[in-house]
C-alpha cells in the first residue's frame, strides 16, 4: 500500500526541512494536504481521479509521512509557512489547496499569508468551526497529559489498538478500515521523531486563534463535510462556512470524517466542479454510496 502511494515520490528542500511529495497529471494545479497523524496515503482513492483534469501534488507535511521531521516550530502557522514555501519552490500557477481536518489550518494560514500563490481552498471536515476548543486540544493543554500520551505512543500493541479505534471513528462504515491501512499509517509514525512531531503539532494548535482569522480569507472556499462525522459534527461545518465571506457548502451523505476516502467519486466531482473544470450550478447534497 505504501509502495503504491509513494510511487514516483520526490523531495524538495524548503526553509528548515525536506518535504516529500508525489505529482500526477496535468492541468490547473491542486495541492493536497492531509490531516494528522496521517500522510499523503489518505488521498490514495482520489489522486488519480483528480489527475485526469489537474496537476495534482500531494505532500506529506513537515514531521509526517516521509517528510523530514526536524525539531522546531510545529504550530499551524509554521506548517502554513512550509506549505507556502513548497508552492513558491515548485513555481506553480496559483493553486487550489484541498485539505482535510487539521490540514485545513495550515492551508488557511498559507492562504492568508500568500494570496498570490493560492487561488482558492477546499476545506474537508475542517478544524476551526467548533463553538469551543477542540477536545483533543484542551486535553493536551493539561499538564502531564503529553508525557502520558508519549508513553502510549511508545507501546506498540496498545498504540495500534487506540489508533485503530480512533481511525474507525472517522468512517461512517468502519469496515472500510483495513488492518493493512492501520499498519501503513503506523509504519510512518513508528519513529521517535515522527511521534515528537505529532505531539508538537497537537500541543501547539490553537483552534480559537484559527477561528478568529476565518473572516480574513479572501479566496473562494468550498467547505465539504461528511454528514455522519462524529469527530467534527456537521454543525461545526456550517459554523465554519458562515464565518468565511466567499464560502460554499457541500455535504456528502454516507460519509464521516474522511469523505474523500469513503466517496472518492462524488468528492472528486465536487472539486472538479468548484475548480471550474466541469462547471455546474450550485453544490447540492451528493450521495456517497458509489465508490
Amino acid at each position: 500500500m505504501l509502495d503504491r502511494a509513494y510511487e514516483g515520490s520526490r523531495t524538495i528542500e524548503v526553509t528548515d526541512c525536506r518535504i516529500c511529495y508525489v505529482r500526477r497529471g496535468a492541468g490547473p494545479p491542486l495541492l493536497l494536504v492531509h490531516g494528522v497523524p496521517l500522510s499523503l496515503l489518505t488521498w490514495r482513492h482520489v489522486i488519480d481521479r483528480l489527475a485526469r483534469d489537474f496537476t495534482v501534488i500531494a505532500i506529506d507535511m513537515k514531521g509526517f509521512g516521509r517528510s523530514q521531521k526536524p525539531q522546531g516550530d510545529y504550530s499551524a502557522e509554521a506548517h502554513g509557512r512550509t506549505l507556502a514555501a513548497v508552492l513558491a519552490a515548485l513555481d506553480l500557477d496559483p493553486v487550489t489547496i484541498v485539505s482535510s481536518s487539521y490540514g485545513c489550518a495550515p492551508a488557511i494560514y498559507a492562504a492568508l499569508a500568500r494570496p498570490d500563490l493560492i487561488a482558492q481552498l477546499v476545506l474537508i471536515n475542517s478544524v476551526g468551526g467548533l463553538a469551543r476548543r477542540h477536545s483533543l486540544e484542551r486535553l493536551l493543554r493539561i499538564t502531564g497529559v503529553t508525557p502520558a500520551l508519549r508513553r502510549v505512543l511508545g507501546r506498540g500493541g496498545l498504540m495500534k489498538r487506540i489508533f485503530a479505534a480512533r481511525l474507525r471513528a472517522c468512517y461512517a462504515d468502519p469496515s472500510r478500515l483495513s488492518s493493512e491501512l492501520v499498519d501503513a499509517y503506523l509504519n510512518l509514525l513508528d519513529t521517535d521523531s515522527a511521534k515528537a512531531s505529532f505531539l508538537a503539532t497537537l500541543r501547539e494548535f490553537d483552534e480559537q486563534r484559527l477561528a478568529e482569522r476565518l473572516p480574513d480569507i479572501t479566496q473562494r472556499v468550498l467547505v465539504v463535510w461528511g454528514q455522519q462525522d462524529r469527530v467534527l459534527p456537521i454543525d461545526a461545518g456550517h459554523r465554519l462556512a458562515a464565518r468565511i465571506r466567499r464560502a460554499e457548502f457541500a455535504a456528502l451523505s454516507n460519509c464521516a470524517h474522511l469523505p474523500h476516502e469513503e466517496a472518492p467519486g462524488p468528492f472528486a466531482a465536487l472539486v472538479q466542479q468548484f475548480a471550474g473544470v466541469r462547471p455546474e450550478r450550485g453544490f447540492p447534497e451528493h450521495r456517497g454510496d458509489a465508490c
